[in-house]
């Protein structure tokens, strides 16, 4: 059960594009990503936690966009989620849009609910975007408490000339009655027209440990 409420804990911290923006009409987005923690304990490989996830967005049309999150922490099943996202109040730039999931976990089955503001701005030559996502998890059976997930995830991020990218996201979960709190600040090198290389770390804003590592690669199509 422990493994299942850290798990969830990174899954918070997976999404590299989730938000209130839909994607065009016949557009994709595709992002895999590899994120190592428990750095310091003996240095002992056996104690890292290695969590890899394939995520997919679609857009159905202008306005509905379907989407894919697979995630596997190394030693355990696979997990997955299927939502669709659609803006409900597009405005002057800003987004606030509603989006529905069915996910697996193990045997667990789950709905969620959840909602998404998004706004762009300029910061002298730099283009900016700032984002806040909720979601609402909700399962029954043995095992269910885990998965009764609620999260609010802040993202703000600059795009300096040239295509880097710089961005800070803050992670805060609820699984069970146990409170998760991270910090992930990374860049985003552009390798190509449509590809992206990101790099950054994990700070556990709860505990002294020392930050993961996260390795993630950005397509779109």
């Amino acid at each position: 059960m422990l493994r299942l409420a850290v798990m969830f804990m990174f899954c918070a911290a997976t999404m590299a594009s989730a938000g209130a923006w839909p994607r065009d009409k016949g557009a994709g987005f595709l992002a895999s990503s590899t994120q190592i923690s428990g750095f310091g304990q003996g240095c002992r490989i056996e104690a890292l936690s290695i969590f890899n996830n394939l995520y997919l967005e679609y857009g159905l049309t202008r306005s509905l966009t379907l989407g894919l999150d697979i995630g596997q922490s190394v030693g355990d099943d696979p997990n997955y989620r299927l939502f669709l996202r659609a803006p409900v109040i597009h405005r002057q730039g800003k987004y606030l849009s509603l989006e529905a999931s069915l996910g697996q976990v193990g045997d667990l089955s789950y709905t969620a609910l959840g909602l998404s503001f998004g706004r762009g701005f300029t910061l002298g030559a730099a283009s900016g975007w700032f984002g806040l996502d909720t979601r609402r998890v909700q399962a029954e059976g043995p095992g269910a408490e885990y998965l009764r997930q609620s999260k609010v995830d802040v993202t703000a991020g600059l795009t300096f000339p040239g295509g880097v990218k710089a961005m800070a996201q803050v992670f805060h979960t609820r699984v069970g009655e146990t409170l998760y709190t991270s910090l992930a600040p990374s860049v985003v090198v552009p390798l190509g027209k449509r590809s992206h290389l990101q790099g950054g770390l994990l700070f556990d804003l709860q505990s002294p440990a020392l930050p993961g590592v996260k390795l993630g690669l950005w397509q779109e199509f």
